[in-house]
């Protein structure tokens, strides 16, 4: 009853929405109001608008979007309404920003938001009188942590924008704009805390000016200054003309007195930007422990303890009534002998029966725990860095002859389908499975950790081996069966959390797999990662399921791909109803 009521509540909840929304005299503002205004941006929110209002998903019975037959025509006309919407917005974003000029419209916004993002900053930090934009009396009564929030995501929006105009910037070919829009970018990252994308789009800059004869040493030093400061942690000093510290190892020394670069120059830059391009892209690859645990549940561990002993016990007692069988024999004479052997038999053969099985879930209570201390300590190594050690943890028994991994001689190989069914069997889910292997293949393709006999290769295709396993079919249907075990409790989920949850592992997994053939660099290897790349873009698309945090990886690793190869899968995102 609790339940329908709930329902019931939410329900009305929405149709007042509905209703209201479509009563109102500003639809546009309801709808669309607090979004970025770009392309992308009134397409996400159209996709994100259509997951609640499509006729698709309204119609669909049990479900948080369904709706009955008396409001369908409410729902219909609404998605009409966000239809005609998107389609007058996105008309408008196009004439406006051809008539300003697609790279001066955007650059101009992004210079505006960078402004807010610095002064949100500089207050956050007490430097009041170096608000450039802000009203010192808007933002007084802001906690430093909200303060340091808005600087965060303002400059996100600055990031955005300046993506948008680099966009344009690089079918135009303008040199110059496209490494200076890429450097802002670069700094916007910086401020909003992503130090790994932000070194690779200043590593970006510097690779086009490498590539560009008309490229000269000042134009190297600018974009230098960037890169030396986004790839410390010096946060001071922020301000929309950035600061180089003076770092010991400034590649410029190789660069001669001369205006513009040798060859000797340039192929000197080159090794060294390659070398770590390398070490950062394999910081790309995102392992994500954060969105699953690692270890199964202790209350299952102590339950299998529990269930041990009671069914020990079980067949402790059921052995003295066979005992007590014994002592009857005496009283009742040679005439209930052949009965009471009877009962004495099947009495011994439970008892067997019930001590086997408790000790079986002895021993199983005993192995979950193992694995979770395995687990505890592994993560605790990667954490650390201590990748060497993290693969050795992982090759300690958890029972006897068993262990996750085992990698110590030359012929040794990673074999996911036993890792995913051997930590299934002992109550792992499959979203901390995924997890695990995205941290195995991060660790083996890092190039720190040694195998007696196996090179660099070699792990860097076992690395591809792990993160293949993420994909696994066993993986999805277990996802399904958790995620049926909570709808059949609490009817009100449409989406599917664990399986939501392992598609994004899943994403993950192909992201890396594209980095690591954008790093190999091989003709078959490119165009395989233009396909993944490819791929990734239509799944996090698809039934608008919006994964941001591989999105805004993917942006950073579509510029790696164009620095290595030169190549740029499309920008266009499908959408589909």
């Amino acid at each position: 009853n609790l339940k329908k009521s709930v329902r019931g509540a939410a329900y009305l909840k929405r149709i007042n929405f509905m209703q209201s929304v479509l009563g109102s005299s500003n639809i546009g503002d309801t709808l669309f109001g607090n979004m970025l205004p770009t392309s992308e941006g009134i397409n996400k929110r159209f996709r994100e608008l259509s997951l609640f209002f499509h006729p698709d998903k309204t119609s669909q019975p049990n479900t948080p979007y369904w709706l009955n037959e008396n409001h369908k025509d409410l729902g219909a006309k609404l998605f009409q309404i966000i239809l005609e919407f998107k389609e007058k917005l996105s008309k408008d974003y196009e004439e406006t920003v051809r008539a300003k000029g697609f790279i001066t419209y955007h650059e101009k916004e992004a210079n505006r938001l960078w402004k807010i993002s610095i002064d949100h900053r500089n207050a956050s930090k007490g430097q009041w009188n170096k608000l450039k934009i802000i009203n010192i009396d808007d933002i007084r009564g802001f906690s430093s942590e909200k303060l340091e929030r808005l600087s965060i995501d303002y400059g996100i929006l600055a990031y955005n924008e300046y993506r948008e105009a680099c966009q344009f910037a690089d079918k135009s070919g303008q040199l110059k704009k496209r490494v200076e829009l890429r450097g802002n970018m670069a700094l916007c990252l910086y401020v909003s805390k992503k130090l790994i994308e932000a070194q690779l789009y200043a590593l970006s800059a510097i690779q086009i000016l490498l590539r560009s004869s008309e490229a000269t040493v000042q134009d190297m030093i600018s974009v230098k200054k960037i890169y030396n400061k986004v790839k410390g942690s010096d946060e001071t000093n922020e301000s929309n003309e950035t600061e180089s510290g003076n770092n010991s190892n400034n590649e410029l020394s190789c660069l001669t007195k001369s205006n513009f670069f040798s060859i000797f120059e340039k192929k000197t830059q080159q090794r060294s930007n390659e070398k770590i391009i390398r070490k950062l892209s394999w910081s790309l690859i995102m392992p994500d422990q954060s969105l699953v645990r690692e270890t199964t549940p202790k209350t299952q561990n102590y339950e299998q303890y529990v269930k041990g002993a009671t069914i020990a016990l079980g067949s402790v007692l059921n052995l003295s009534n066979c005992l007590v069988s014994l002592s009857a024999i005496y009283v009742l004479g040679p005439v209930g002998i052949p009965f009471l052997l009877v009962s004495l038999g099947l009495g011994i053969v439970n008892s067997i029966v019930y001590w086997k099985k408790g000790c079986q879930l002895f021993n199983e209570a005993k192995v979950r725990t193992n694995l979770n201390r395995i687990m505890t300590n592994a993560i605790e190594a990667y954490n650390k860095g201590e990748y060497q050690k993290f693969i050795k943890i992982l090759s300690e028994e958890y029972k006897e002859n068993t262990c996750i991994l085992k990698l110590e001689k030359s012929d040794d190989i990673i074999d996911t389908k036993e890792i995913i069914k051997s930590l299934m069997k002992h109550g792992f889910r499959s979203d901390g499975i995924a997890c695990l292997l995205n941290l195995i293949g991060l660790v083996l393709g890092s190039g720190i950790i040694k195998v007696n006999g196996q090179t660099t290769d070699e792990l860097t295709n076992m690395a591809v081996l792990a993160f293949r396993g993420v994909q696994s079919e066993e993986l999805i249907k277990e996802a399904k069966k958790l995620d049926e075990r909570i709808n059949e409790d609490a009817d009100i989920f449409e989406e599917s959390l664990f399986l939501s949850r392992l598609e994004e592992m899943r994403n993950v997994a192909l992201l890396n797999i594209a980095i690591i053939d954008i790093l190999i660099g091989g003709d078959e290897q490119i165009e395989r990662a233009i396909k993944t790349i490819t791929e990734i873009r239509d799944l996090i698309t698809k039934d608008y399921k919006l994964f941001d945090v591989v999105k805004q990886r993917l942006e950073a690793v579509e510029d790696l791909l164009w620095m290595v190869s030169g190549e740029r899968p499309t920008d266009k995102l499908r959408i589909t109803i």
